[in-house]
């Protein structure tokens, strides 16, 4: 893709996506779709919610774009299971919660429909028995649907689900090629976009219908690479979203050993406990972003180089910074 169509595929999705998140702040407000502060909240006044849907009118305007300016889309099937993800998002929004039985159903099938066109296996399996086969489609599911969860728990404070949208659309576009870049700069610009608005202290919050929908397409997208860069992709994406799925897998695991509904909102995660600490959420997130961005970059040239040695070093940093993250935030606990 030539730097111009770049370009404009990352200020169209960037100018929709502020457009629209500008008049969805006052709809949303007008509409009563307020998040009401609880025990559990990072917030403290009440704020509009459903805000997402700006960024998902940001990433289809460049997605337009780039049929008017001739550039290649992914197969259609993407599409359709983030419209299934993105209605659930939006009726929880709405409604104020969706059982987690549903939900995850929703998920499953939207999965599917994203990935029931490409070739088997989906992930990288070293048999291509029958057997592999479908295990590769289930790990699949539970990729998608497991990204898709993580990114909504990870949504908590101001800016945070937006900035690291950003850094995965971005890190998506330099590592892949034709459709999949679309669409990466699509979101890149779009969250970037959205962030105007929901930078601390936030006038809109980005709801289950944009968190959701990030995460399913951050998830997707790497599938779409092509079997020959599936690993490459899947890793690339795995260290830009690191502190994303590091911290939602670790406190999901910690909350299921002490036995809690790990399902229901809470304010455990380690962005929520530094805020907790008296950082405020722009610090948290200018922080954690910095190191995220800095991981995904390291991740990035060593999947466009394609030295081994250089991604095992990538893994073994995301490890160490992670339990740094964590010190780090029970340091700060220690000395309130």
């Amino acid at each position: 893709m030539s730097w111009e169509a770049t370009c404009w595929i990352l200020l169209v999705a960037f100018l929709a996506s502020c457009v629209a998140t500008r008049a969805l702040v006052r709809l949303l407000a007008r509409l009563q779709l307020m998040d009401i502060p609880n025990t559990r909240s990072s917030h403290s006044t009440p704020t509009p919610r459903g805000g997402g849907l700006g960024i998902l009118i940001g990433i289809t305007a460049a997605c337009v774009a780039a049929w008017a300016l001739n550039l290649p889309l992914p197969n259609r099937s993407i599409f359709f299971g983030v419209a299934i993800v993105a209605s659930l998002g939006f009726l929880d929004d709405v409604l104020g919660g969706i059982g987690i039985l549903i939900r995850l159903l929703a998920q499953a099938l939207a999965a599917y429909c994203a990935v029931y066109t490409l070739d088997s296996p989906v992930l990288p399996l070293s048999s291509a028995s029958e057997f592999s086969t479908t295990a590769s489609l289930v790990l699949t599911l539970i990729w998608i649907v497991g990204v898709t969860n993580v990114y909504n728990f990870l949504d908590g404070i101001d800016g945070y689900a937006g900035f690291q949208g950003v850094i995965a659309g971005l890190a998506i576009a330099f590592v892949g090629q034709g459709a999949v870049s679309v669409v990466g700069l699509s979101i890149a610009g779009a969250c970037l976009g959205f962030l105007i608005y929901n930078w601390h202290p936030a006038r809109v919050f980005m709801g289950d219908v944009g968190s959701n929908s990030l995460g399913f397409l951050i998830s997707v997208l790497p599938l779409h690479f092509g079997p020959e860069k599936s690993s490459e992709s899947l890793f690339a994406v795995a260290m830009c979203m690191w502190f994303f799925l590091a911290d939602g897998t670790f406190t999901l695991c910690a909350r299921v050993l002490r036995r809690e509904r790990f399902w229901e909102p809470h304010r455990r995660h380690l962005y929520q406990r530094l805020v907790q600490t008296g950082l405020r959420h722009d610090q948290v997130v200018c922080i954690v972003g910095l190191a995220a961005t800095t991981l995904a970059t390291l991740a990035v040239i060593s999947v466009k180089v394609h030295l081994v040695l250089i991604q095992w070093s990538v893994v073994a940093l995301s490890m160490i910074a992670f339990v740094a993250y964590h010190e780090w935030t029970r340091y700060r606990e220690r000395s309130m």
